[in-house]
């Protein structure tokens, strides 16, 4: 027997509703049907009209979730040590060393072109990096979020809804500022969702969503996987735009291609090919990507409900537009998992949340009274759980390396709160605020480190695992013996560090992020450094995101001098190619050509030769193949 309940009679009304708007209206233009007049019979508090969809309630909500926001991002504030690599270079340029992470050497260190061109141009009147990082990405979450809740909306409980579920998503809150590129992320992609939603063939409505997606390849070039389904439904509804509007529109992303060509020599960034060309075994890093998923999933479980319901509001619409943004959040989680996901825990997963947050705030798939509901539980739930809150610090333990866990990914703004958080970053001396990783301690450490570089504890450990090899060549005894060299330093976790250290010293980065040659060759099969540092990571054959590189002998003492002293001939010949890429004369042939023999066969086959006569690399399948039984 058939029971109908007041209940089921108005989720069905409601079903009804829906699908009469979705096909009265542009399958991503919503504004005209959440504008009209509900359907004539729609009960109060079960439609989606601005009767009830805009209530003050709702109104009072949002606005009290936004507050709420800001406090925790006020409340978090911090910068990665990982955005210290940027800072380097952007201090270098305006030092009037050029855009360059080591000074003499062209290397594009940074994977985020039109972040670290903003800090650049922020951070020169400012006087400040610190501060303009955060400035900026505050300024660029406040411009998204803004978006979000009053331009994408498809009602004001939508958004709050979408809004409490940022709210409760660490991985969001934390990158929303960071110092990290993740801000002008969302912010482009509530933009680029924005120009798409308007129905338009003219020429200049397609030239700016060309330039927005250009502009977000710029930001990084992986958000691809989100652009390009959005922007492929917006051209099969309103038409391909002409050659002319692709070229105008494209301009900035082939205008830095262009400059990065002439300028670094190499298309992609160096950060990058030391990652996605270290030859890390596939399969390894596959295990790898889901358990970064699982580490979000026991972390920081809002942001995994989020990152699967906006895809499901989407297609409880059955909205093709939609499924096209979803499409592209699961392209982009498959990306993710495929490298491996990433030592930081849920720095990659922000852009892919975001816009599973626009699909929330635009679908209005629930009811405005239900959705209010939702919101409220989602943000108390977000503010009283201390596991769940932004607000709350979460206790690991004492060890320095407490907030890694065993698979390598880390509680970022845990690990660095302390030295570079906000709040606990600013101190009040008797000359003014001081920033913590600025004050007199710190300074006079790292200016320890460049006078008796040559006396660096560390390159003994790296000697004894094998890492480092100068065959006693390098370093030198003592400063007498080190007058007229440069002072070279060998180290990873390159971030702060090294930005302390200045422009004077030269950074060996083993993992290769800012380092030319190291970039280029295949990283170890197993880390030999890992598990003296993190003992609990013993069983991983690397961390994620550190692929160590052994570092050729005589290239510390190459580096020191300023003249090739490595010991292995073919080595020696490719790094004399590299090196005219990257300190040789801009415009010159020789260049060019040096440029195109290192993406030859002659120039693998010299790496490969080399890799053949070094130890550390033999039995590199076996070692993948006991990493994947400790696992």
């Amino acid at each position: 027997m058939r029971r109908d309940t007041p209940l089921l009679r108005a989720l069905a009304h409601e079903l009804r509703t829906s699908r009469r708007m979705q096909s009265a209206s542009s399958p991503l233009d919503e504004n005209k049907a959440v504008s009209e007049p509900p359907p004539e019979g729609t009960a109060s508090g079960t439609g989606i009209g601005p009767g009830d969809g805009d209530s003050r309630l709702s109104q009072f909500l949002l606005m009290a979730l936004l507050g709420l926001f800001a406090a925790a991002l006020g409340a978090t504030a911090w910068v990665s040590d990982d955005a210290f690599i940027t800072f380097r270079v952007v201090d270098n340029a305006l030092a009037g060393h050029g855009l360059v992470w080591n000074v003499g050497e062209r290397v594009q260190a940074y994977t985020h072109p039109l972040w670290m061109l903003l800090l650049l141009l922020f951070s020169a009147p400012l006087g400040e990096i610190y501060f303009a990082s955060l400035l900026l990405g505050g300024a660029a979450t406040a411009a998204a979020l803004g978006l979000l809740v009053f331009r994408v909306r498809a009602s004001a409980a939508a958004a709050a809804l979408a809004l409490a579920f940022l709210i409760g998503s660490r991985a969001f809150v934390d990158y929303s500022t960071s110092g990290l590129e993740n801000p002008l992320s969302h912010l482009l992609l509530a933009l680029l969702f924005v120009v798409c939603s308007r129905e338009g063939a003219d020429s200049r409505t397609q030239r700016i969503r060309i330039a927005l997606a250009s502009l977000c390849a710029l930001t990084r070039l992986d958000l691809a996987f989100l652009v390009l389904p959005l922007l492929g439904w917006a051209f099969l509804r309103d038409g391909v735009p002409r050659v002319r509007i692709w070229l105008i529109g494209a301009l900035p992303f082939v205008a830095w291609e262009a400059f990065s060509l002439l300028y670094y020599g190499a298309f992609i960034a160096n950060s990058a090919r030391a990652k996605l060309t270290a030859g890390v075994d596939g399969g390894l890093l596959l295990e790898q990507g889901f358990r970064y998923f699982a580490v979000s999933l026991r972390s920081d479980p809002l942001s995994v409900v989020l990152l699967l319901i906006g895809p499901l509001f989407a297609f409880a619409r059955r909205d093709s537009a939609r499924w096209a943004v979803s499409g592209g959040i699961l392209a982009h989680c498959a990306w993710v998992v495929s490298n491996g996901g990433d030592f930081m825990q849920g720095r990659f997963l922000t852009p892919a949340l975001f816009l599973s947050a626009v699909l929330v705030a635009r679908s209005a798939v629930l009811s405005a009274g239900v959705a209010s509901a939702l919101a409220c539980s989602t943000a108390l739930c977000a503010v009283l759980v201390p596991y769940l809150s932004p607000f709350a610090a979460r206790d690991y333990g004492e060890d320095w390396h407490a907030a890694i866990d065993a698979y390598g990914v880390s509680d970022e703004r845990h690990f660095h709160r302390e030295i570079s958080g906000l709040l606990s970053a600013v101190e009040e001396t008797d000359e003014g605020l001081e920033l913590a990783w600025q004050s007199d301690e710190d300074r006079g450490r790292a200016q320890r480190a460049r006078d008796i570089w040559f006396a660096d504890p560390w390159l003994a450990s790296l000697e004894t695992v094998g890492v480092l090899d100068e065959r006693g060549l390098w370093p030198p005894a003592d400063a007498t013996a080190a007058v007229g060299m440069r002072p070279v330093l060998v180290k990873g976790g390159v971030g702060l560090f090294a930005y302390r250290l200045g422009p004077s010293v030269y950074v060996i980065d083993y993992h290769g992020l800012g380092d030319p040659l190291l970039a280029r060759l295949p990283a170890l099969p197993r880390d030999p450094v890992l598990a003296g540092m993190i003992p609990r990571l013993a069983s991983l054959p690397w961390r994620v995101g550190h692929y160590l590189r052994p570092v050729p002998s005589g290239y510390a003492l190459t580096r020191s001098l300023g003249e090739n002293h490595i010991a292995d001939p073919d080595l020696a010949e490719f790094f004399d190619r590299i090196q005219l890429v990257v300190s040789g004369p801009i415009a010159s042939i020789e260049r060019f050509a040096a440029i195109l023999d290192l993406q030859s066969s002659a120039s693998q086959a010299r790496m490969d030769a080399w890799v053949e006569r070094t130890s550390l690399y033999r039995g590199g399948e076996a070692a993948a193949q006991d990493a994947r039984a400790g696992q």
